[in-house]
């Protein structure tokens, strides 16, 4: 598909990136022709009036662009069902007849394409697994570093008299000190930032992020889980069509030994 327009600007529209480049170029080329003449003392006067035709004409193009992208076609994913997981993870769709999803006439190239799709989208399943297993290995590490401070802000909260402790002034090296009664503490926020808190509202600060981290921690081991499962599933469907292709060739040839 083509379009014209009086400035010459032509465009093979194959999809809406193309329609957005192209969108983007008439806005370019017609604001450097107004500047053009508007840096031109000869054409100063009739400014207004380019920028009028401007924007008419530019209005003009971004309705046939419209229309041009609401009827392009689509294409449907032919891999995944309408069923996803609650954080919208889409299900791998289990091939059960790989004809199904080929064209009549089967050729090697519409094979391949169904190949590569099963492999895109491996690969797709498999960035979500890294990026979970990632998230995973994080809460494994914060979880008991938020226990550990809820548990001596409550320890802190019952004590009435001086007690002395072992505090760590670096890897192996230790030092004993006093502390004295407190109702105020000091959390780390992150990004070097500490805030002092009283230590009721540290204690109710630290028991939600504690609950939050261990909700967390089991929608990622869910996810993972589901994760898990599509991939085995996109793996057998691999399988499955590479030995349909090979089922397909080898009829193929013996067809074509009957025929000769």
């Amino acid at each position: 598909m083509t379009i014209n327009h009086k400035y010459d600007i032509k465009l093979k529209v194959a999809d809406s990136s193309a329609v957005h480049l192209l969108m983007r170029t008439v806005h370019l080329n017609l604001g450097t022709r107004l500047v053009e003449n508007d840096e031109c003392p000869h054409s100063r006067d009739t400014y207004k009036t380019n920028r009028k035709r401007h924007q008419t004409s530019t209005s003009h193009l971004q309705r046939r662009i419209h229309f041009i992208m609401s009827s392009i076609a689509v294409p449907k994913d032919r891999l995944r069902t309408e069923k996803a997981n609650p954080r919208g993870i889409p299900e791998a769709k289990f091939i059960e007849n790989v004809k199904d999803l080929l064209p009549g006439a089967v050729t090697d190239a519409d094979v391949e394409l169904l190949l590569n799709e099963l492999q895109v989208r491996l690969q797709q399943y498999r960035l979500m697994e890294q990026s979970k297993t990632e998230t995973l290995a994080n809460l494994r590490v914060k979880i008991p570093d938020i226990t550990k401070t809820l548990e001596m802000c409550q320890f802190l909260k019952t004590q009435e008299e001086p007690i002395e402790a072992n505090y760590e002034l670096n890897d192996t090296l230790y030092s004993r000190a006093e502390i004295q009664p407190t109702k105020t503490v000091y959390l780390w926020l992150g990004a070097n930032t500490m805030l002092e808190y009283p230590i009721d509202e540290a204690i109710e600060l630290l028991d939600k992020r504690l609950k939050l981290a261990n909700e967390n921690k089991k929608i990622t081991l869910d996810d993972l889980e589901y994760l898990r499962s599509n991939i085995t599933t996109i793996e057998v469907n691999t399988a499955r069509v590479y030995n349909w292709d090979v089922q397909r060739k080898r009829d193929l040839k013996k067809s074509g030994a009957v025929a000769a």
